[in-house]
């Protein structure tokens, strides 16, 4: 029998470690670009000191429930996802085509939780106007 070679071995690995460590991609150091959206726990921290109006709360409550049923639905394609890349890693010989595929799910559903998270987080800064968004940056830089 062959033993598989290092970088296959590295290769299934890292996209092991890549799956069962999705809590994890949140400590990661943020793109530059996310300093500029403003995250719902912030707004809804701090409503009161921005001056939210109950149409914006309502916007922003909209725009989070659309995003929470959407990325449920993601969760449970995710978990079946990652199940079958588990499944074809583990066997003693790694069908190559399979592993790839079911990988390829997996980093497709990643994308699309990251475009409905990218687009809740573009909808907040839409509904706020220019003034709550220099609050926003002043309570962000304190808590720094």
């Amino acid at each position: 029998m062959k033993k598989p070679t290092t970088l296959y071995v590295a290769i299934a690995l890292a996209v092991t470690l890549m799956i069962s460590s999705l809590p994890a991609l949140a400590k990661d150091p943020e793109p530059a670009f996310m300093k500029s959206l403003y995250p719902p726990e912030l707004v809804m921290a701090n409503h009161r000191a921005i001056g939210l109006s109950k149409d914006q709360r309502t916007t922003i409550t909209k725009a989070i429930q659309a995003t929470q049923a959407s990325t449920v639905e993601l969760g449970w394609s995710m978990q079946d996802a990652a199940s079958r890349l588990t499944d074809a890693m583990n066997q003693p010989k790694i069908d190559r085509e399979v592993a790839i595929e079911a990988a390829e799910q997996v980093m497709s559903i990643e994308g699309q939780v990251k475009r409905a998270h990218l687009a809740l987080l573009i909808e907040i800064k839409n509904t706020l106007d220019v003034e709550q968004q220099r609050k926003l940056e002043a309570i962000r830089a304190k808590g720094d």
